[in-house]
């Protein structure tokens, strides 16, 4: 560390990356009594392996965060961006890095994040390569502001700001172009200084809108609805569906709809812009046969009851049910439940109840029934529970819950290194960690995605 008028500078190696993307360094200081200390120091958009000099910009509690002066030396695995939006939009952040590279670092976030919570692994984690590198998100959320034009984009990293892009590597084709319809757009009257945010699905070459009008100012609701139906008219041939959610209630705009779907694993599966769907759906059958594979290990689907929850619209449930499984999914968003009944019965698949309920709810039921074993169609002995929650993981009632199960097994499949690492410590010692795989459905992008097989201990 130097201090030059009262600016401090670190010059060294970066060393790795954290959950967030950012590079990790170490910082040698002394303590006001001498004693030497090492101190990490994170900084944005540098690659493992880069010499540089940096200036430092703030100071929390043990950790200093810092941005580049210049690279000094560059890794061997750094590589030029080829997004003209990169490190100013905050959509993708590793797209200087060698993609090999991209995998390795976040199988070691994984491990790291899992050995910090005390968590054995019973191998190395190895990241299997998404199937698409580039053009993979088919589901996005479109930030919009209206000034003296339509800025519509992504927001900066780490701040509110809108960046309207022209370009994107990560969004499929027809994201992109609705992107472009909204920025060449007229603003509307009266909406001078506000904003929205959009959810956009797209799939063969349509793409689908939700507008959340509940975050919007009642006073804008209606220039808000006007643009809409006024983009739609304008773009027929781009959108399939605009979809309003508004009082808790979800209507559509425009004469025609049309219904969306993907196929994995050999089945259709419905959704539309107001339902979760993995946003790489190339890689989602990569991560489907893993779960299967975790799940059906050395068992005859057709002997098993699973329970899925966080069941959404059935991504996870109709593969389980396709191999001969009795499954219970269950689902906490309704519109979910309806369309995964749907996709069982245009699957022709009869051995899977889907139930609106929460995580919460129906592991309360389930244990309560157990208990008292009494025979329910609803809350049958199971053979494993597959849950695949969002970001933030398992709440603490459902990780209390979930440790009182006494399943077998446990297929937990994760889109977060630090709230899995957290969940499985808490998991323990009911449920050791049997297996792990890594798929990386974010190339670019510092998430990871982690199937684990938990056993009873």
């Amino acid at each position: 560390m130097t201090q030059d008028d009262a600016t401090e500078t670190w010059t060294g190696t970066v060393e790795s990356l954290a959950p967030d993307g950012n590079g990790i360094g170490t910082v040698h200081e002394r303590t006001p009594d001498g004693r030497p200390v090492r101190r990490p120091i994170f900084i944005s958009y540098v690659t493992p392996g880069d010499r540089i000099e940096a200036r430092v910009t703030a100071r929390k509690g043990k950790c200093l965060f810092g941005e580049t002066l210049r690279v000094i030396e560059p890794s061997p695995n750094r590589v030029a961006p080829y997004c003209p939006h990169f490190s100013v939009c905050g959509g993708c952040d590793l797209e200087h890095i060698a993609y090999d590279e991209q995998l390795r670092q976040k199988a070691r976030i994984i491990t790291h994040q899992l050995a910090k919570a005390g968590v054995t692994l019973p191998h190395p984690i190895a990241v299997t390569a998404a199937m698409e590198r580039h053009r993979y998100r088919c589901r996005a959320r479109i930030a919009v502001r209206f000034d003296d034009r339509v800025n519509a984009g992504f927001r900066k990293r780490r701040s509110r700001e809108i960046v309207p892009v022209s370009a994107c590597w990560i969004v499929t084709a027809p994201i992109l172009d609705f992107i472009t319809a909204l920025n060449v757009s007229q603003p509307p009257a009266g909406l001078s200084g506000a904003e929205t945010e959009l959810i956009v699905v797209g799939e063969k070459g349509k793409i689908g809108v939700l507008a959340r009008m509940d975050k919007v100012p009642e006073a804008h609701r209606r220039a808000l609805r006007t643009w809409l139906e006024d983009i739609y008219a304008g773009n027929r041939g781009l959108i399939g569906n605009v979809l309003v959610d508004e009082n808790r209630s979800v209507r559509a705009l425009g004469q025609v709809q049309e219904h969306f779907s993907y196929a994995t694993d050999g089945l259709s599966f419905g959704f539309s812009p107001e339902t979760f769907i993995q946003a790489n759906l190339s890689t989602n059958e990569t991560l489907v046969d893993q779960a299967m594979r975790f799940l059906l290990r050395e068992r005859d689907g057709a002997s098993m009851t699973i329970i899925d929850l966080y069941a959404g619209i059935g991504n996870l449930s109709l593969p389980a049910a396709k191999r001969g499984a009795r499954v219970i999914a269950i689902e906490g968003h309704e519109a979910s439940v309806h369309i995964a009944r749907t996709n069982a019965t245009r699957n022709r698949l009869d051995n899977v109840l889907f139930l609106h309920r929460s995580t919460e709810r129906y592991l309360k039921e389930w244990l309560r029934h157990r208990a008292d074993g009494k025979t329910h169609p609803e809350h049958p002995a199971a053979d494993a529970i597959i849950v695949d929650p969002p970001r933030t993981g398992l709440s603490a009632p459902a990780r209390v819950l979930l440790a009182r199960a006494g399943v077998p097994r446990i297929v937990y499949v994760s889109c977060d290194a630090a709230t899995l690492a957290r969940d499985l410590r808490h998991l323990a010692p009911a449920y050791r960690l049997a297996d792990i795989a890594g798929i990386d459905m974010f190339p670019d992008i510092s998430h990871v995605e982690t199937v684990c097989l938990l056993e009873r201990s």
